[in-house]
C-alpha cells in the first residue's frame, strides 16, 4: 500500500471527489481514513473490493491505476483510459462504454478474474481495449457481446491473444 491509496467500504456510483456517496476510505500511510471518492484523475491505486459494485459516473483519465479485487464490480459507463488495471479472481470488469489501456499501460487479468466487454458500445475493439500491454492468465475470462447482451461474440476462457483478427 501507498499512501494516498482508495478503497472502497461499499457499492455506489464514482463521482469525482465527492464526499457522497460516502463509500471510500483513503490510506494515509499508516491506517485507511474516511474520505471523498477518488478524483478521475489520481495517480493512487484505486482498490474495489469484495462485494462492491462501482459505476463512473464520468470519464476518468489516463493516470488511474485500478485493482479490482476478488469479488469486486467495476462498470465502466463513460469514455475512460487507464493507466493500469489487474482484475483479480472472481472480480469483473464490465465495459459498457469506450475503454482504453493508455499505450505504456497494462492490463492483467488474473485466474477467475472477469471481463464483459459490450461492442456495442465501442466503436472499435482494437483501438479501444487492447492498447497497452495485456495480460490473460490461463484461467480468466472474457465475454464479447455485441447489441444482444444475452448472445456473446466470444464466451469463454482465454487461451490466446487473438480473436476474430482483434489481438
Amino acid at each position: 500500500l501507498s499512501t494516498g491509496d482508495y478503497r472502497t467500504i461499499g457499492s455506489g456510483n464514482w463521482t469525482s471527489n465527492q464526499p457522497s456517496p460516502a463509500i471510500w476510505e483513503r490510506y494515509n500511510g499508516t491506517s485507511w481514513i474516511t474520505s471523498n471518492s477518488p478524483s478521475y484523475n489520481t495517480t493512487n491505486r484505486v482498490y474495489v473490493r469484495s462485494g462492491h459494485t462501482i459505476n463512473t459516473n464520468g470519464s476518468f483519465g489516463s493516470s488511474v491505476r485500478l485493482f479490482i479485487l476478488d469479488g469486486g464490480y467495476f462498470i465502466n459507463q463513460h469514455n475512460s483510459t487507464a493507466a493500469e488495471v489487474s482484475i483479480y479472481n472472481n472480480g469483473v470488469l464490465d465495459i459498457r462504454e469506450f475503454f482504453r489501456i493508455s499505450s505504456s499501460g497494462f492490463l492483467e487479468v488474473f485466474d477467475g478474474g472477469i471481463i464483459y466487454f459490450d461492442d456495442e458500445g465501442n466503436s472499435n475493439l482494437s483501438t479501444s481495449l487492447w492498447n497497452g500491454t495485456e495480460i490473460f492468465h490461463p484461467q480468466s475470462e472474457l465475454y464479447i457481446n455485441d447489441i444482444d447482451p444475452d448472445e456473446y461474440l466470444y464466451d469463454g476462457d482465454v487461451s490466446v491473444n487473438t480473436y476474430d483478427g482483434y489481438t
